[in-house]
């Protein structure tokens, strides 16, 4: 196990989260232990990667998409 990497990182609960290349959504678990409460979004370019971040991390929602074309409006995340 990793340690967390995003030590100068703080968000209150409720906050809207964008984890961008989300990958296989370890990162993505350790942001939902870290901070109990946020709306974690995922986002990774690979079906593959995202099957396996539903499975080993349903706690965040996944989207496939490019990262130079997210499908979200301004202003979604915080």
């Amino acid at each position: 196990v990793a340690l967390f990497s995003l030590t100068g990182f703080h968000i209150a609960p409720g906050a809207r989260v964008l984890d961008l290349g989300t990958g296989v959504g370890a990162i993505a678990q350790q942001l939902l232990d870290r901070y109990p409460g946020i709306r974690l979004t995922g986002v990774d370019l690979r079906a593959s990667q995202l099957a396996k971040a539903r499975e080993n991390h349903p706690g965040a929602d996944y989207v496939q998409a490019d990262g130079t074309k997210l499908p979200f409006s301004d202003a979604t995340f915080d």
